[in-house]
């Protein structure tokens, strides 16, 4: 039995590609931080995600799968680990990582798939998130 992930058609995401976000949310040029307001807006909107048995999102470049992702930060220290050398994932395996996230459940927002990411991962049972 397959599990279910949200997921985004990949043409929302493609104009995007390439954005980099510096500092404290801050972005290297005005005109490029309007384009993050706008990617941001519309990878954040429900009615753009598609709802996908696992399996194939994985395997199909047509969809991209939403994985909110959170850095937890405590002033200036940021919190970071490293996964470990049997990662399911060699490609993360040893590697470190300043962030905790996974793939978005049916009937989830992004609010609430960081929180429930950061109790399973952390064992915060209400961890004030920030956007």
């Amino acid at each position: 039995m397959s599990s279910y992930v949200m997921c985004i058609d990949s043409k929302i995401v493609e104009p995007f590609k390439g954005l980099t976000i510096l500092r404290d949310y801050g972005v290297n040029q005005e005109t490029e931080g309007q384009k993050v307001q706008v990617a941001f807006i519309r990878l954040a909107m429900p009615t753009n995600w598609t709802l996908l048995r696992r399996d194939y999102a994985e395997t199909e470049p047509r969809y991209k799968q939403i994985i909110p992702y959170v850095v937890v930060r405590n002033g200036q220290e940021i919190l970071s680990y490293r996964r470990p050398a049997t990662h399911t994932d060699q490609r993360l395996a040893s590697q470190r990582s300043i962030g905790f996230g996974g793939h978005m459940h049916e009937g989830e927002n992004i609010a609430k798939c960081m929180k429930r990411e950061l109790k399973e991962e952390l064992g915060l049972e209400n961890p004030d998130v920030k956007f």
